[in-house]
């Protein structure tokens, strides 16, 4: 059994490593009339292997120390499946969707703004969340919702991909909107 637990994490070891070799940033893909915005094909596979190394460790060791009759030790074994479960959900929690069709925009499980009420993008690279959908619902005032989980090296792919999709403005340091759009600085910063 010791040897088993010794290749296994191995192997975790070895998959972490790969996936420093693979950019994290998110990015934004045409997902059958959607547009998804979520970490690469390649760091969604490296992180599913990893997370089921660990978990495969974390269940040898419940088993073994719950065998030994460890009581502490199962505890944390199952402290550390109940981390790659969080880890896990928060994977898939951390992806943002835009839908036209739906006129919906959803972060995880969760409804986050209307998409028609999206009337322009700002990207922001040197703010802390660096791409901005700015919204107005008819004649009320601007607010703003950062995309989460941007960072500053993906903003100026993410963002004018949005702006691209949606069809509206992108307002980008340094470049101006459309004439009918006027960038007003009181929507949510």
């Amino acid at each position: 059994m010791g040897l088993i637990v010794g290749d296994v994490l191995l192997i975790a070891v070895v998959v972490r490593m790969l996936s420093r070799l693979i950019p994290h940033q998110l990015q934004a893909h045409d997902d059958g009339g959607r547009l998804t915005i979520r970490r690469s094909r390649q760091a969604r596979l490296v992180d599913s292997v990893s997370f089921s190394v660990w978990a495969l460790l974390a269940l040898m060791l419940v088993v073994t120390l719950g065998v030994g009759r460890s009581w502490l030790g199962v505890g944390l074994a199952a402290a550390l499946l109940a981390f790659l479960a969080w880890a896990w959900h928060r994977e898939v929690a951390c992806m943002t969707v835009l839908d036209c069709q739906e006129d919906r925009v959803t972060h995880g499980a969760r409804i986050v703004a209307v998409a028609s009420d999206i009337v322009g993008v700002e990207v922001q690279p040197n703010q802390r969340q660096p791409v901005l959908l700015m919204l107005q619902r008819g004649t009320g005032p601007y607010r703003g919702w950062g995309v989460p989980d941007v960072d500053r090296s993906a903003a100026e792919q993410v963002g004018p991909a949005i702006a691209d999709y949606l069809g509206v403005p992108l307002v980008m340091p340094g470049g101006s909107a459309s004439p009918q759009y006027r960038i007003r600085s009181d929507y949510g910063h």
